[in-house]
């Protein structure tokens, strides 16, 4: 579960929004709107649950803006749903390594990279360290093994 809160000067929202694991698909979200700039923005809060059932993988942000952007919806909730995402995408790999322990933790690196792209293949080229030309992706694929390059296809 990921915890998301905006404030400025004329909105403050509460977005929870829950993940399965390790799939990263949105089970529950939920908004509390603290502060709106207009009583109309209210009507918004009911298009987030559009987002229940979507996956974090490529083409995520553009499914997120048609579930939850538009003239029917809010640009400040579907910026905190993705804002949940990229947090939870950035916590799962400490969740595998709490579901794990120590097995995962005393692999080598490149066997526990081998290990998350065979998981998340949706992991590669998802950032500066998941590029395949990374120091830590050119130690675990050498030779650009199979899965790196299906992962993109």
């Amino acid at each position: 579960m990921t915890q998301v809160e905006m404030e400025d000067r004329f909105h403050h929202f509460r977005l929870q929004v829950v993940f399965s694991f390790p799939d990263l698909r949105i089970l529950e979200v939920s908004v509390e709107p603290v502060r709106v700039p207009q009583p109309d923005c209210r009507e918004a809060m009911a298009v987030v649950g559009r987002v229940v059932g979507l996956k974090v993988e490529r083409g995520f942000n553009k499914a997120l803006m048609q579930a939850v952007g538009g003239k029917d919806g809010c640009f400040h909730l579907a910026n905190l749903v993705g804002e949940g995402a990229l947090a939870a995408v950035q916590a799962i790999y400490g969740a595998a390594d709490q579901l794990f322990g120590d097995k995962f933790r005393s692999l080598p690196r490149p066997e526990r990279t081998r290990l998350w792209v065979s998981m998340k293949p949706e992991m590669v080229d998802s950032c500066l360290t998941w590029q395949r030309s990374s120091p830590m992706m050119r130690e675990a694929f050498p030779e650009e093994q199979p899965c790196v390059s299906q992962a993109q296809e």
